[in-house]
């Protein structure tokens, strides 16, 4: 058996979002450790549970078709918990049947669990600001009420201020939800207490609810490591480069994700693991604090690692300036390598503090208190040689960030500018690939009010590509995320990332992508661009949908009227056959009563002969009459309710077309004339020009005469080449400047009051362009009348 044959197991991810440098921390800890092992990575960006947070509620929806089918084991990030108890999240658990779970920052019975040591190293943080800085009026923003891990940062927080004899201000003890917009409210809410003394220093229970209340104090005048001190928890990137800097603790995301894979990995294959993975949490102190710059530079900066250390000395002794047998070359590349096998994130700031503490220990080794030159150009160099190391580094990670971004903004402009759904496939097909996506599968909810009960996949791209998907889509079950299944995907193929698709209103599906782990950032991005596309294709869609059935339905109110018009004219022309019938029955009655009784007189049968032709003349005529009106609306009525194209005379068409529509001016005293060569064949679509021609002549009945005045309503038809030039032209009132190009607008009318639906001419112009392949214009001035314009192919396209 091949090596892609090989079967591969997925452990699934539930996240916030890759967006963050949490949500990477969290994908690149687990992929270091399944490199190489026949395992996949499924992250699932579905936002905390029972998530408040605007359009991150939608990604809820992925919990709703979710369970254990396609997953092997699961793991759940620290972030999800924010907003529910300790038995809704076990109950959560439950849905996944009996596949290995291992919970993040949260303990539950029964379920292994990695912890960050929050007291060890909230309990530093406190240490620090109480002993070292000696403060005593401590503000505090803690997590969400009854999340454990806010609990105990928080309770760590009440014991320090306790074990000095230190009593906390009820006020000054404020709760947010993680997010940074309610460290902005939670820092207002303290500033409105307005105590006196006011808070030297605010504790926050994270880094993003720290950067929320810098914020909003500052737009108060209140600046931070002016004003008041400020620390968080988690050591974010954005931490480093706050201003001041942000004091906080460091909890490696990394390191737990890892761990956390380590042990759902080792459940599912039956090993013996620890219940409880705990990694450390260290002190990262900077100026937000109030620490001094000197004080900074002895502190190890919370990058403790005994093995980093160790590892470090080792080199010295085996190359350093004081060793046996010194070689700087070998200490520079031992350097190197220490670089690029230690801490991807922030690791010049790691190697620093470590050539730093190596430093000091080295003087406090030697005999004099200080080292020999050669030891100080040496660690000095060093110090260079990691800067260089991490300014190549970071223009490697910038030059291929920039890359990809530049091509997401070509994906972008190309997704904005196309309103169907085949356009949106084919840009994804096309420009998915150069972003890193090897493989995607787009899905829609059949019924996005009940998301679980099913979806169709309608854009597949899959490593053989040229993979195609029914027009109309291809059912399966939602919870199966693919129609064939997850275990379906390739071995070659070991991230995957799944997004929630949908709109402000409504959850429209999903979209699985198959992704270099290089590119995993970008799938938050990628999920609101092809939301936007979608549900803007879709709206547009049902648009078109509605407007379609308006369309049928304003053609059927049109044949209607027509309908009632003609039977309207034919009363007359039938009635009077009627009457002459009677009269013609009643005079044969009496001419068989005098001829069987011996009294016709030759003057009775002259007169007679002479009746009964008159008589029959007047039935004939006007039956002939309402047999035209018949014939010619069967014709117009026929075309108009189908969309048939054949050869016919155009001339001849019109005259029967207002024959039909007669009924519709004779009421008024409108004249109404058409004008032509006798003859013109052309080749198309005759209810289509029945349809425009009736609109057009309604409408000018309809707005351009005043009541009880006269006008005049000319068609002229004229052959220029191959295309046929229609004029309509009428004396009436004519159409306002500012209205005029609206015309043709759908929708838009001048007496919706008096029942009219502004789809009259709308029509117009969509049949003269589709299906005749032609054009309409309008032209009016006021009091001199209004001209429309169509100008057709003689062949339709």
């Amino acid at each position: 058996m091949g090596r892609e044959e090989q079967p591969v197991k997925t452990v699934g991810l539930f996240m916030g979002t890759t967006e963050d440098s949490y949500g990477q921390a969290l994908v690149s800890g687990i992929l270091d450790i399944i490199e190489g092992l026949p395992w996949r990575l499924l992250c699932v960006s579905c936002g905390t549970i029972r998530s408040t947070h605007g359009m991150e509620a939608q990604r809820n929806v992925l919990y709703e078709i979710m369970d254990e089918r396609g997953l092997d084991a699961l793991i759940l990030a620290g972030s999800l918990s924010h907003n529910v108890s300790e038995a809704e999240l076990l109950s959560f658990c439950s849905n996944f049947g009996s596949i290995p779970i291992v919970t993040m920052s949260v303990v539950l019975p029964g379920l292994p669990s990695v912890i960050t040591d929050n007291r060890g190293g909230m309990q530093a943080m406190m240490d620090h600001l109480l002993d070292v800085h000696s403060y005593r009026r401590l503000a505090f923003i803690g997590g969400p009420v009854g999340q454990q891990e806010a609990e105990l940062r928080q309770q760590v927080f009440l014991d320090s201020l306790a074990h000095r004899g230190i009593a906390p201000v009820p006020q000054w003890l404020t709760h947010g939800d993680y997010t940074r917009v309610s460290g902005e409210d939670a820092a207002l809410r303290i500033l409105e207490a307005k105590m006196d003394p006011p808070f030297q220093v605010i504790v926050c229970a994270n880094d993003s609810m720290a950067f929320g209340a810098r914020d909003a104090l500052a737009e108060k005048g209140i600046l931070a490591g002016r004003d008041y001190y400020l620390t968080g928890f988690d050591d974010m990137s954005e931490s480093r480069f706050m201003d001041p800097p942000l004091s906080t603790i460091r909890q490696s995301v990394r390191s737990q994700a890892g761990e956390a894979a380590r042990i759902v990995i080792g459940l599912s294959q039956g090993a013996e693991v620890k219940s409880e993975g705990r990694v450390p949490a260290d002190l990262v102190l900077r100026r937000s604090c109030g620490c001094p710059p000197s004080h900074l530079v002895e502190h190890d900066e919370g990058h403790g690692s005994d093995a980093s250390d160790a590892a470090l000395r080792q080199e010295w002794r085996e190359s350093g300036p004081g060793s046996p047998a010194p070689s700087p070359e070998a200490f520079f590349k031992s350097i190197d390598a220490l670089f690029h096998a230690g801490p991807p994130v922030d690791a010049c700031e790691f190697w620093q503090a470590k050539l730093g503490a190596l430093r000091h220990r080295l003087i406090g080794e030697s005999q004099g208190g200080c080292l020999r030159a050669e030891e100080e150009e040496a660690l000095h160099r060093a110090r260079l040689l990691v800067f260089s190391l991490e300014k190549r580094r970071n223009a490697e990670l910038s030059l291929s960030r920039d890359v990809l971004t530049e091509k997401m903004h070509g994906f972008r402009e190309a997704l904005v500018t196309s309103f169907r759904l085949p356009e949106i496939f084919e840009i994804l097909e096309r420009d998915l690939p150069g972003l890193g996506i090897d493989g995607a599968w787009l899905s829609l909810f059949d019924k996005p009010a009940l998301p679980a009960e099913g979806a169709s996949l309608h854009f597949a791209m899959a490593e053989s590509r040229g993979l195609r998907v029914p027009a109309t889509g291809l059912a399966f079950e939602s919870r199966d995320i693919i129609p064939w299944g997850l275990r379906s995907i390739k071995p070659s193929q070991p991230l995957l990332l799944l997004e929630a698709l949908y709109s402000r209103e409504e959850r429209l599906g999903f979209v699985l992508f198959s992704a270099k782990p290089n590119s995993a950032f970008l799938s938050g991005s990628l999920r609101t661009h092809i939301s936007a596309s979608i549900h803007g294709a879709l709206l547009l869609e049902e648009r078109r949908r509605r407007e379609d059935q308006l369309m049928e339905s304003e053609k059927l109110a049109s044949l209607g009227s027509l309908v009632a018009g003609v039977a309207h004219d034919i009363n007359t022309p039938l009635g009077v056959a009627m009457t002459a019938a009677s009269y013609l029955e009643g005079r044969a009655r009496e001419f068989k009563r005098l001829l069987e009784s011996g009294a016709l007189k030759k003057s009775q049968l002259a007169e007679w002969v002479e009746q009964t032709g008159e008589t029959g003349g007047i039935i004939h005529s006007n039956l002939q009459r309402a047999a035209d009106l018949v014939s010619s609306f069967k014709q117009v009525a026929a075309d108009q309710a189908g969309e048939f194209r054949r050869r016919f005379d155009l001339r001849a068409y019109l005259d029967e077309t207002l024959l039909s529509l007669r009924p519709q001016w004779k009421r008024q005293r409108v004249r109404v004339s058409l004008e032509g060569p006798e003859k013109l064949e052309v080749d198309s679509y005759p209810g289509a020009i029945a349809q425009i021609v009736t609109n057009i002549v309604v409408n000018a009945l309809t707005h351009a005469f005043l009541p009880q005045a006269d006008g005049e309503l000319r068609l002229s038809l004229s052959l220029e080449g191959e295309m046929v030039r229609l004029r309509i032209q009428d004396n009436g009132q004519g159409i306002a400047p500012d209205i005029i190009d609206r015309v043709f607008d759908p929708f838009f009318t001048t007496k919706r009051d008096q029942g009219g639906t502004g789809l009259g001419l709308h029509i117009v112009a969509s049949l003269a362009r589709q299906p005749l392949g032609g054009r309409v214009s309008c032209s009016s001035n006021l009091g001199q009348g209004s001209v429309f314009e169509v100008i057709l192919p003689r062949n339709a396209p």
